[in-house]
């Protein structure tokens, strides 16, 4: 069944209970918690040029854009994308900023109201194209938590808004737009149309234009075969725009395990051959035939409801053809989190962390070959209240992350983000912006 959705209509949903979001409760809990932001120190670069008078010298303000150069029809900008919180909370607006490799050229895309992302399924509410086109989802207001519009903008030029849902009461009359996915050649988005509740998702797809958007398959939540409740949202196209790579996802502690593909020719989805393993963080290969993601098993706690991330800890490739699967590292001591690929698919870049604080708690970031299974170091957490978290690559030679610092005790707290590139060997370490939040989208390349 396929359904036509323009700007002024939505699918007729049947009645639910007008139910705020679980996920939306919590995230807005967490992120109105912090402390006043402290001044950028020294102690995040070592003999860095931008260090002066042991403060960080950040260019927070839009400069020039950056240089571009064509390619494919498109002006394509030579750095990356990422967005940044001044406050971290939810109520306050962020911008979306195109940089190159050490901030000191960057441009503001637009300042918005931000949407969440499903950080755990590796699914973000942000894509970039192979030819530097750009998609995010935004948000109506501030009483208003979901995202409910897409836009796109080409290598930060002036963003278009190809999509705005009807404003209702709230995301379940409406919807809530997740994770908008953009194909290789920037020509086609996939999303989610989720109603909150036990209601299944549907997959809807349009042109890059916002013309064509249509609903190819009306209940994604009928071909997920793992028990709980999930259901399934975009996470890549496949080379021939002929398919949607999905993962499951949940609002509850259920743990995703599935990934599945969407036909958009029979509109029909089936399991894809990985593993019935936890599978977080995955990220698909650039010429999309294999797919990367971390494991870890759930350890019961005694005198306690929820489990904990447990080992053996591992990072393992899958080939969706044929399903053969390779352990690329495991270790009963380190977990791993946020593989992602590098341009020409030969490495992956990851993040360690440590066994007591699996989630969240990176003290390095590494690369490992994936033929020879060789990882080395590129850089580690500059101090213990500190985290480091692998975001993306520039290039083949240099890669994209952040790293957070926290106050001490009991109840820590966020006070900054840093954002940085650096070589994977490890050498010219840059500091591009700082903030209280910051989420890197992807590179221009």
């Amino acid at each position: 069944m396929k359904q036509d959705l323009d700007q002024n209509s939505v699918p007729i949903q049947p009645e639910s209970p007008k139910k705020f979001p679980t996920w939306a409760i919590v995230l807005i809990s967490v992120l109105a918690t912090g402390v006043i932001v402290a001044s950028g120190t020294y102690y995040f670069l070592t003999h860095d040029k931008t260090a002066v008078n042991n403060e960080l010298s950040v260019t927070n303000q839009p400069t020039n854009p950056i240089s571009t150069t064509s390619q494919n029809g498109h002006q394509v900008s030579e750095g990356f994308v990422y967005k940044k919180s001044l406050t971290g909370l939810i109520q306050d607006p962020v911008d979306i900023i195109v940089s190159n490799f050490d901030g000191s050229s960057k441009s503001k895309i637009q300042t918005v109201l931000d949407s969440f992302y499903l950080h755990a399924t590796g699914c973000y509410n942000n894509d970039i194209s192979q030819n530097g086109r750009i998609v995010y989802s935004t948000r109506f207001d501030t009483e208003y938590p979901a995202p409910n519009s897409i836009w796109i903008s080409d290598n930060g030029s002036q963003p278009k808004n190809i999509l705005t849902l009807p404003k209702g009461d709230s995301s379940i009359t409406i919807g809530t737009i997740e994770c908008p996915k953009i194909s290789p050649d920037g020509e086609k988005i996939a999303y989610s149309l989720y109603f909150g509740g036990s209601r299944s998702a549907q997959l809807w797809t349009m042109n890059a234009d916002g013309t064509d958007n249509k609903m190819v398959i009306d209940d994604t939540g009928i071909y997920i075969v793992e028990e709980g409740p999930f259901r399934l949202v975009p996470l890549a196209w496949s080379k021939d725009k002929t398919k949607v790579y999905m993962v499951t996802t949940t609002d509850s502690e259920a743990t995703p395990t599935g990934m599945y593909i969407a036909d958009l020719a029979t509109a029909k989805i089936q399991k894809a051959k990985t593993p019935n393993v936890t599978l977080w963080h995955a990220s698909l290969s650039p010429d999309r035939k294999k797919v990367v993601y971390t494991t870890f098993e759930w350890k019961y706690v005694p005198d306690s409801s929820i489990p904990e991330p447990g080992p053996p800890y591992s990072i393992s490739v899958t080939d969706l053809e044929t399903g053969a699967t390779e352990k690329i590292l495991e270790s009963q001591v380190d977990g791993y989190y946020a593989p992602v690929w590098s341009p020409d698919g030969k490495k992956i870049m990851y993040t360690t962390s440590k066994k007591e604080d699996y989630i969240g708690g990176g003290i390095s970031i590494s690369v490992v070959d994936v033929n020879t299974k060789k990882s080395n170091v590129i850089v580690t957490r500059t101090r213990d209240n500190s985290r480091v978290k692998s975001w993306a690559w520039l290039s083949n030679d240099r890669v994209i992350y952040t790293e957070e610092s926290y106050t001490t005790g009991e109840v820590e707290n966020k006070v900054e983000t840093y954002l940085f590139t650096i070589k994977v060997d490890g050498t010219d370490k840059q500091i591009v912006d700082l903030a209280k939040d910051i989420v890197v989208f992807g590179s221009l390349r």
